[in-house]
């Protein structure tokens, strides 16, 4: 692949940016294991202010076209490390092994 990544602290008024991903149906379904529930932007808030409270909330961005683009969301938590690729663009494209590798180093 040859974008760049990087993982960015996800600031609460940059939230609303999932929206689109956590509206999708097949999302939900390898983020959460249900086809049918989909997450609104007060869904995401409740979901986002519980993973700051157990862990680090990041952002994950990819470098293309001279612009950071956000492309999903990961987790830092002592027992738990969801990782969400929500542009379905960059799905099998190994993002999440990056983005273990970036944490891991």
């Amino acid at each position: 692949m040859s974008e760049t990544i990087r993982i960015k602290k996800a600031n609460e008024n940059k939230w609303y940016k999932a929206v689109e991903w956590y509206e999708d149906k097949e999302i939900m379904y390898y983020s959460e294991g249900d086809s049918e529930k989909v997450y609104n932007l007060e869904d995401i808030k409740r979901m986002y202010s519980y993973l700051s409270k157990i862990g680090e909330l990041y952002f994950i961005e990819v470098f293309n076209e001279n612009t950071w683009r956000t492309i999903g969301d990961v987790t830092l938590a002592e027992n738990n490390l969801p990782i969400v690729i929500g542009d379905k663009n960059y799905w099998g494209k190994s993002i999440g092994k990056m983005v273990i590798r970036k944490i891991a180093n």
